[in-house]
């Protein structure tokens, strides 16, 4: 079946609308906006930029394409997946090509980063803080003590937040849960 222009411009909105309306690291980034104006705002600025970020990755696949056609040959043996890395250990210089792998390094290890840090928060507020709890004392809650006071100084001043036992158990068993989700999400992605 050949392929169309318009079919992939229906296939790319319907696969970005998808992305935008249910991605959890996408809606909560609209969430935190202060308003529903801000909201709009963020997502019309983000969609414009995704349009600008597709056409440039459309004009490299068509700067390759040309590139194969016009100036050397495409070996039949290189696979549609590894045109680009082909292309990246035939031109480019050795220091770019380093460049080039630890910028997706790095991207790929934000991407992973924000998608735990988005699946441990759903998982802390929807899961842990809402189950059923004994009734305590809030008095007794808000105590001080070593394990729950967090100090932090700046130049000239010195600030002591008090956190409830709730909160600190809340904050450890987070941290946990993104160690968890790190450690599951990488035995079962190397399978």
């Amino acid at each position: 079946a050949a392929t169309s222009v318009v079919g992939i411009l229906v296939a790319t909105v319907v696969g970005r609308l998808a992305n935008y309306s249910t991605d959890q690291v996408m809606i909560q980034r609209f969430q935190t906006t202060r308003s529903l104006k801000d909201g709009q705002q963020a997502l019309l600025v983000n969609a414009i930029s995704d349009l600008i970020w597709q056409i440039i990755l459309c004009f490299v696949g068509l700067a390759l394409f040309t590139y194969f056609a016009k100036v050397k040959a495409l070996p039949k043996d290189v696979p549609s997946d590894f045109i680009f890395p082909y292309f990246m250990s035939e031109i480019f210089p050795t220091g770019v090509i380093g460049i080039v792998i630890a910028t997706i390094f790095a991207a790929s290890l934000a991407t992973i980063g924000s998608a735990l840090n988005s699946l441990t928060s759903v998982t802390i507020i929807d899961l842990y803080r809402y189950r059923p709890k004994p009734s305590t004392d809030v008095a007794s809650d808000r105590q001080t003590s070593p394990g729950n006071v967090e100090t932090s100084k700046g130049f000239s001043h010195s600030r002591v937040t008090v956190m409830s036992r709730s909160e600190v158990k809340s904050l450890a068993a987070s941290r946990w849960l993104t160690v968890a989700f790190g450690v599951f999400g990488t035995i079962v992605g190397t399978q």
